[in-house]
Parts: structure tokens; sequence; C-alpha cells
């Protein structure tokens, strides 16, 4: 009976300690805070994140394109992780205005923003990507919706052409059996010639582009 009292007090003390640990027991606090929404050049690919008030220095890959946006957004520090992480889903307010590049607290650079997309040859989740600007974005883009509509214009097609082989095929084999019902006998290979031939789906689209931002 003592032992199990004593492993019964230490299981109760064991709960309300965890209980009372303020990271388990209480959410994060939560901050709405101007951030710098990233999606930069790893040297293979874009990759996307954000950098929230606490961080000064934003490090990129030279000559290439990448894309800083201001947002507002909220903000809450990750104990598990020990991240700061976004909630985008739940507030992601654009900031108008001009980007400013300084170096030793002085202006160098203005960067008005500019439209963009990121073209991924391979499908989104391919390993390659890469980022247009100005007119080509828009072309790119214009590129990947005319793919796409073109692929559901095959797949209606390809669905009317289905029915009507699931039709044909029906007819197909009412007409074998009547015919073998009269007494004629039909080779395997006979039977495969005549069989109609079922479609193949169309080729979804191969490369994928991110709608232009």
């Amino acid at each position: 009976m003592k032992k199990s009292s004593l492993f019964f007090t230490l299981m109760l003390a064991l709960l309300l300690g965890i209980l009372a640990s303020p990271s388990l027991a209480q959410a994060p606090p939560i901050r709405e805070q101007l951030v710098y929404s990233l999606n930069v050049f790893d040297g293979k690919t874009y990759t996307s994140g954000f950098c929230p008030r606490g961080e000064d220095t934003i490090y990129i890959i030279a000559n290439e394109n990448n894309a800083i946006t201001a947002r507002i957004t909220l903000v809450y520090f990750w104990p598990i992780t020990a991240r700061y992480m976004a909630g985008f889903k739940t507030l992601n307010e654009e900031v108008e205005g001009t980007l400013e590049l300084l170096r030793d607290g002085k202006v160098i650079r203005s960067l008005e923003k500019e439209d963009n997309v990121v073209f991924y040859p391979e499908g989104y989740f391919g390993e390659n990507s890469k980022m247009y600007l100005h007119e080509e974005a828009h072309a790119f883009f214009q590129k990947y919706e005319d793919a796409t509509k073109e692929y559901y214009a095959r797949i209606d097609e390809y669905y009317e052409k289905t029915r009507e082989y699931r039709e044909a095929f029906e007819e197909f084999l009412e007409n074998i059996g009547e015919r073998r019902k009269a007494g004629e006998e039909l080779s395997r290979t006979q039977v495969e010639a005549q069989m109609p031939k079922q479609p193949s789906p169309p080729e979804g689209v191969r490369f994928y582009t991110t709608p232009v931002s």
C-alpha cells in the first residue's frame, strides 16, 4: 500500500509539474509585425521564408533574381523548434512602397516592386527553377495557363472517347457472344484483333509557373 501511495503521489506531482510548465500550458505570444517575405535562390532552386522584425540582415546570392516583399502578418516564437513562425494564412497584408538598400546607414539603391514568377521546368517538385521578371514573368505564366487549358480540353476529349469505348466494348462483347452461340469458333488472336482499343489518358503539364506576384 505504501509503494502504491508513493507511486500515485509521484505521478500526481509529475502531472501537475507538466501542466504548470509555461512551454506546455501556455500558447506562445502572437504579435502583429512588419516582416519581409522571402522567395530567394539557394543555388539550385527557390525557397520561401520570412525575416522577422528582430533580424536586421538578409543574405542572398548575388547576380540572381530574388523576391523580397514587406508584409504585415502574425509572428510567434515556437520553442519546440526554437524558430519564429509566421501566420500568413491568418494575416497577410502586402505593404506598398520602395525597398531601400543601405550601406553604412546610407541608401545605395532604391527598388520598386517588379512583377515576378518562378518557373519550374520539371514541375513544381522538380529540383530546378528560375525566376522571371516583367514581361517575361507574364509570358511564362500565360504559357502555363495555355498549357493547362489545353490539358483540360484533352481531358474532356479523353472522357468522351472513354464513354464511346465503353459503349463499343459492350457491343463487342454481345457480338462475340452471339457469334459463339451460333457455333463460330474464334481464336484469341481474332478476338483481340476485333476488340475496341481503349483510349489513353493525356499527358499532364510537365512544367509549372507560379502566379504573377
